[in-house]
């Protein structure tokens, strides 16, 4: 677990505009700049965070400031057991009750980002994280 927040950690304090220390950071390879109607999206796939495999990486971000950005990590298979989560502003949000497919998360704030820990199917196991700055 200490691994994981100090991974993410590092994520928060890279610009999500330097592309290079984001690949650096993540071990992956992030394509050319799309769009999908909203905002600018590079996509790439592999990768590790805490030594887990990523299945995905995107980074979407504003077209006129860049360093307003989310960037989103799926893990290649839900391998973190989250019994708890290292940042002491972490809370623990259960599955929406009226949507059945929905999962518990955890969220909090740490200098200016957002952060979403998604859990898997089980409520237990790290899915994907997000981080948004603004």
């Amino acid at each position: 677990m200490q691994r994981l927040k100090r991974d993410v950690d590092r994520l928060i304090s890279i610009r999500f505009d330097d592309i290079d220390a984001l690949e650096q950071q993540l071990g992956t390879q992030l394509g050319p700049p799309g769009s999908d109607g909203r905002a600018n999206v590079r996509k790439a796939h592999g990768g590790a965070i805490a030594g887990v495999a990523l299945q995905e990486v995107e980074l979407h971000s504003a077209g006129d400031n860049p360093e307003h950005a989310r960037l989103l990590l799926k893990l290649g298979a839900p391998d973190l057991l989250m019994e708890g989560a290292p940042w002491p502003a972490a809370v623990l949000y259960p599955p929406h009750p009226d949507a059945p497919d929905a999962n518990a998360y955890w969220s909090f704030e740490i200098q200016g980002a957002a952060v979403i820990l998604g859990l898997g199917p089980d409520q237990r196991r790290l899915s994907y994280i997000s981080i948004s700055k603004r």
